[in-house]
């Protein structure tokens, strides 16, 4: 009788803890989503579809909120047709055993990335308008072409990244292995000391610029290492970046360090290898800006410096 009550409590025992087993707490839902602190940037030409990770996405249901308004009840979020501006959008996921939420900024603004375009032959660059302009969009590149590939100035379209090669043939590489965030191609800005080159608007008004990617040319960089003093702290290769109002009045400036050697630390010295972000949103609304290159070996008598730099990923706020 002893062992059958044993056995029997050992039999509910293991019922028990089968059934407590089957019946685990499921925790509150988690939203994950791969974006930047301030929000998503969308081409307002492109479609984009957001798309939230959930952990224990278990009997969900979802909410996608604008201005306190359901806009869909997907998972996904399909961004498309929207004008220029920030959209600060809610997603809500709920559960039988919670919820969670979480705001997604999006800004919807105009791409200038130069993958979209009809200009490159096999040559892998295009400098040679005739037009005096190199148009993207409703954006206008000046350019200046006199039948060579040395009388040119101005802007051109490029995909070369040689970054061995200090002919002047190399003119169009970037000192890197792609265009910005691995594109294929970019656009390469060459200096004239007659002529004012500027990013203009082919409808005439004023715009809102929110960044740039630059980084040097393989020419620059070859100039800059092998003419930059190692020892002294006076190099450098600056660009501004100047906004114009209607009137082709300079209403402000942007200075950028392509490379500087202005520190007594040598860790602290630098020549631009990589895709930096320039932030543009200081100019303010502008109906055109212009890009000037200076540097310490402007004046040196043993090295003249390749006035070029490469940008990518123009984007216009409004």
């Amino acid at each position: 009788m002893r062992v059958y009550l044993i056995a029997t409590f050992i039999a509910l025992s293991l019922i028990i803890a089968s059934c407590l087993n089957d019946d685990k707490v499921i925790p509150e839902p988690t939203i994950y989503l791969d974006m930047d602190e301030e929000g998503i940037d969308v081409d307002i030409d492109s479609t984009y579809t957001i798309e939230p990770k959930i952990i224990y996405d278990i009997s969900s249901s979802y909410d996608w909120q604008l201005n306190g308004e359901t806009i869909s009840t997907e998972k996904d979020f399909l961004f498309k047709g929207y004008d220029y501006g920030t959209y600060d959008f809610t997603f809500i996921v709920s559960t039988p055993s919670g919820s969670d939420s979480m705001k997604i900024p999006v800004h919807a603004i105009d791409f200038c990335t130069f993958e979209e375009n009809e200009f490159l032959e096999d040559s892998g660059f295009y400098y040679y308008s005739t037009e005096g302009y190199i148009s993207f969009k409703h954006i206008q590149f000046s350019n200046n072409y006199n039948g060579n590939n040395i009388d040119w100035s101005g802007f051109a379209v490029s995909n070369k990244t040689d970054k061995t090669s200090t002919k002047l043939s190399n003119q169009f590489s970037v000192y890197n292995t792609s265009g910005a965030e691995s594109s294929e191609n970019f656009g390469v800005f060459k200096q004239s000391d007659e002529i004012l080159h500027k990013i203009t608007f082919s409808d005439g008004q004023a715009h809102s610029l929110k960044s740039m990617e630059v980084n040097n040319t393989t020419l620059a960089y070859s100039t800059m290492i092998g003419g930059f003093e190692k020892k002294d702290t006076i190099d450098y290769y600056l660009l501004t970046i100047n906004g114009y109002d209607e009137s082709n009045t300079i209403i402000s400036s942007i200075d950028f360090y392509l490379a500087d050697y202005q520190y007594p630390k040598s860790t602290e010295r630098y020549i631009v290898t990589t895709w930096k972000t320039v932030d543009l949103n200081p100019l303010g609304d502008v109906y055109s800006i212009s890009f000037q290159l200076t540097s310490s070996m402007d004046t040196s008598s043993d090295y003249t410096m390749p006035k070029y730099f490469c940008f990518d990923n123009l984007k216009i706020n409004n």
